[in-house]
C-alpha cells in the first residue's frame, strides 16, 4: 500500500507527491494483544493487523501512520474489484465540499503595542521627558530607549512656533501621552511621583492626589502580620549569605544600585539571576513577591530595604 498526494496545478505544494511509500502499513500500531510483552526489539508481521482491501472503502476515514484519511472516491478498476471479489456494489464517490480557508485574524500595529511596556520618566526642572522600553521576553520588541531626554510637544496645540509642551500637570495615573507617534496611556508611578505631588497641590487636585496615595499604599505592608514577614524574610536572608559568603558585606550588585524606583517583575527576575547573590532563589522571589504590586510593578526602595541589610550594608546610605 502506498499513499500519493493530487496535487493540483500550480497548488505551491512540493513537486514530490509520494506521502508513504510502498509498504506494509499496520491498521493500528497501539492494538496489541495482553500477552504482547512489555519489552521488545521489534514486532513481528504476526502481532499486528495490516491494512486489507475490505479496510479501503469510501465513506470510511482511516489511520495512515497517524495521519487521518477520508476515503471518499475510486477509479472504475478498483469498483470492479471489489465487485468481483467481494460483491461490494456501492463504491460511489462522496461529493466533498472543500472547507473554506480559514481567515486570519488581521493585528493592527495597535493591538501589538498593547502589549509593550514603558518607564517614563518626567523632569520638573526643565519639563522634559524620557521613555524607556521594558525587555519582554519573545515579544518581538528587543526594548531599550524609545525616547531620548526631551520636551515633549502636544499634538493637538498645532503651533509650529510657539507649542505647547507636557508639563508637569500631565503626568498621572490615568493620564494618556503621545510620543512619537504612539499614544501611553499611564497605569502606576512610584513614591517620589506622590511625594512631588502632595508638595504641589496647586498643580494637582485632590482626587488625583488620592488615586496616587492608594495606588502606593498597595505595596507597603498594612498589618503587623506582614511587617512580621518582612522581618523574619530579612533574617533568613542574612543568615543565608552568612552561611554562604561570611559576615562580611557581600560586593553589591548592580541590580540593587539607586538607579530606577520601579521595575518590571520580569526584569528583576532576570537581573537576580543575573547577580548570583548568596540567597536561596525561593528567599529571593519572595522579597519579589512582597515588593511586587498587582500592577507586576516591584518597587526597588522596598527591595532594597530587604536585600542590602541581607547582604550587609546599610540601605540608610
Amino acid at each position: 500500500m502506498e499513499v500519493l498526494e493530487d496535487h493540483a496545478r500550480n497548488c505551491g505544494r512540493e513537486p514530490c507527491k509520494v506521502l508513504i511509500r510502498k509498504q506494509k502499513i499496520p491498521l493500528d500500531r497501539n492494538e496489541l494483544s495482553e500477552s504482547f510483552p512489555k519489552s521488545y526489539l521489534e514486532i513481528a508481521d504476526g502481532d499486528l493487523r495490516f491494512f486489507q482491501p475490505q479496510d479501503l472503502m469510501t465513506g470510511k476515514d482511516i489511520v495512515v501512520l497517524g495521519k487521518k484519511i477520508f476515503l471518499y472516491d475510486c477509479d472504475e478498476f478498483t469498483r470492479h474489484y471489489y465487485k468481483t471479489h467481494f460483491g461490494v456494489e456501492d463504491m460511489e464517490s462522496i461529493a466533498v465540499a472543500e472547507k473554506p480557508k480559514p481567515i486570519a485574524p488581521r493585528i493592527t500595529p495597535l493591538e501589538y503595542d498593547k502589549t509593550r511596556r514603558f518607564v517614563i520618566t518626567f523632569y520638573p526642572c526643565d519639563d522634559t521627558v524620557t521613555i524607556n522600553e521594558e525587555s519582554i521576553p519573545n515579544s518581538g520588541f528587543p526594548g531599550g530607549p524609545f525616547l531620548k531626554r526631551n520636551k515633549l510637544v502636544k499634538p493637538e496645540t498645532g503651533v509650529p512656533l510657539n507649542p505647547e509642551i507636557y508639563e508637569a500637570k500631565d503626568f498621572h495615573i490615568g493620564a494618556e501621552i503621545r510620543a512619537s507617534g504612539k499614544l501611553f496611556k499611564l497605569v502606576d508611578a512610584d513614591r517620589f511621583v506622590l511625594h512631588f505631588m502632595e508638595q504641589h497641590p496647586e498643580i494637582y487636585p485632590e482626587n488625583l492626589i488620592e488615586i496616587h496615595r492608594k495606588s502606593t499604599t498597595e505595596e507597603l505592608p498594612s498589618s503587623d502580620a506582614e511587617l512580621k514577614e518582612r522581618k523574619d524574610l530579612l533574617c533568613m536572608m542574612r543568615d543565608d549569605v552568612i552561611k554562604k559568603f561570611g559576615t562580611s558585606p557581600y560586593p553589591l550588585p548592580s541590580c540593587l544600585e539607586p538607579a530606577f524606583d520601579l521595575q518590571y517583575r520580569e526584569k528583576m527576575n532576570e537581573e537576580f539571576y543575573c547577580a548570583n547573590m548568596p540567597i536561596s532563589p525561593e528567599l529571593l522571589k519572595k522579597a519579589l513577591d512582597l515588593c511586587t504590586s498587582r500592577n507586576n510593578i516591584t518597587d526597588m526602595n522596598e527591595v532594597r530595604k530587604l536585600l542590602l541589610p541581607a547582604l550587609g550594608h546599610d540601605h540608610n546610605k
